[in-house]
């Protein structure tokens, strides 16, 4: 007897001696014998043939299936990518867009409606010969779109080392925010707000009747380079008390709107030599009212020289000294402006009595005798 079982053994089983008539039982636990009484050994390798076939079968479809999984997301991730840049390029609102450009990037432009450009379309018309102006917060760039048939007024506002540090650029951008939400028929749409980590720019519509400076004084007339440092205004616009508040309000804002007013109604700039040394127009026109001077001869006299045209203008004139008044308390609110502009009208004598009309119904509702409190 013979029992070899349970070895390991490998090869073809002897077909003669002893082992030609061995019992297969004596020969378990050896997968690697074949022959003899067992099955023939080509059976075997045609089966280990099979398997590594299979094996290697196997490896492949694994690889072929990783290669085409990472293709497909790649393609995936393109595609994505440049259906996001043409739904962005057609203006979907309040979405950012981050693009390459000159200087620091990434630029992120926020869009307040639809738009037919980009932050790139942008970028490429910031260049000094498409400068049309320059202020105290910044400089005006026209910005033609090619590919959209639009214009639009690129405001590059300068920045400097503090406004990063500060934090206060993020302040900033919540108020663009608020503003690019307002919609008023006599108010320039903000349309855009283009940004990175050393630049801001706002986009407005394109004004292409030029500025309301311009029509008054002429294309020469200021936005000179007169800035004044940290303070969000141009001299002659600025309330008094900004200057050690460094804050800005609405009392600071009705300031502001009554040195416009007193521009459309005399014609003047709001610093000009013929005032004096260290006098703005609302002082100006003070001095007049103190030396008991008359303030029609302040008035434009390019507007018209109607009694009743003069009459309507020295009553707006009494509003914009009360928007300029030197105590912030003494302004009134925007609300009270605008009721009081509505009821500058002239005092018209009745025609007739009898006819019931009102001879107080065109009276302004405010007291616009007496100046010593303007003063």
């Amino acid at each position: 007897m013979l029992n070899v079982s349970h070895n390991k053994l490998e090869g073809p089983v002897p077909a003669n001696g002893v082992l030609r008539t061995i019992n297969p039982a004596d020969l378990v636990g050896n997968m690697g014998l074949c022959g003899g009484v067992l099955p023939p050994c080509s059976h075997r390798l045609q089966n280990a043939s099979e398997q590594g076939n299979v094996h290697t079968k196997r490896i492949v479809a694994g690889w072929l299936i990783g290669i085409s999984s990472v293709l497909a997301v790649g393609i995936a991730l393109v595609g994505a990518r440049l259906l996001y840049k043409r739904w962005y390029s057609n203006g979907s609102c309040f979405e950012k867009s981050y693009e390459m450009g000159s200087g620091e990037w990434p630029w992120r432009l926020m869009a307040y409606q639809r738009l037919g450009f980009t932050s790139s379309d942008i970028l490429a018309c910031i260049k000094e010969s498409n400068v049309i102006g320059m202020g105290a917060t910044g400089t005006v760039y026209k910005a033609e779109m090619p590919n959209s048939n639009t214009v639009v007024a690129v405001k590059k506002l300068w920045r400097s080392g503090t406004d990063i540090e500060t934090g206060s650029s993020s302040d900033f951008v919540g108020e663009v925010n608020l503003l690019g939400k307002l919609r008023h028929r006599n108010v320039v749409r903000l349309l855009g707000f283009l940004h990175n980590d050393s630049d801001m720019m706002i986009i407005y519509e394109y004004m292409r009747n030029g500025s309301l400076g311009e029509a008054l004084h002429g294309k020469q007339a200021g936005r000179k380079n007169e800035t004044v440092s940290m303070v969000a205004g141009s001299y002659g616009y600025i309330a008094p008390e900004y200057g050690y508040t460094l804050k800005v309000d609405e009392r600071i804002d009705i300031y502001s709107y009554g040195v416009v007013l007193l521009e459309l109604l005399t014609g003047k700039r709001p610093l000009d030599s013929e005032f004096g040394e260290s006098v703005d127009i609302a002082e100006w026109i003070r001095r007049k009212i103190r030396d008991n001077r008359s303030l029609e001869e302040a008035l434009d006299q390019n507007v018209g020289n109607c009694k009743y045209v003069q009459e309507e203008m020295l009553l707006v004139l009494r509003i914009a000294l009360l928007c300029t008044a030197k105590l912030p308390k003494d302004r009134p609110s925007m609300r009270d402006v605008i009721t009081m502009l509505g009821e500058a009208k002239p005092r018209r004598k009745s025609s007739s009595n009898s006819s019931g009309h009102d001879s107080n119904k065109d009276k302004p509702i405010f007291n616009t005798s007496p100046v010593n409190g303007l003063v």
